[in-house]
């Protein structure tokens, strides 16, 4: 579980990203790139204060919100 100030960038290379992030998913703009895996989360999606980014090769994003 982690809790974000402003910002947030994770990457993984050959592994995938997955967790618990505080805070609603409207809170946040967020990014996700991903090659030869499956996400959870938008693309892209404009509007939140905080910032959350995502880059993952080889893995999966898989990332839960709780507000």
């Amino acid at each position: 579980m982690l809790g974000v100030g402003e910002a947030v960038s994770l990457v993984s290379k050959n592994g995938g990203i997955s967790g618990t992030i505080v805070g609603g998913m409207d809170d946040f703009s967020i990014a996700c790139r991903i090659k030869k895996g499956e996400c959870n989360l938008p693309e892209s999606k404009e509007g939140g204060e905080k910032s959350f980014s995502a880059d993952c090769n080889n893995g999966d994003i898989n990332i839960k919100f709780i507000g």
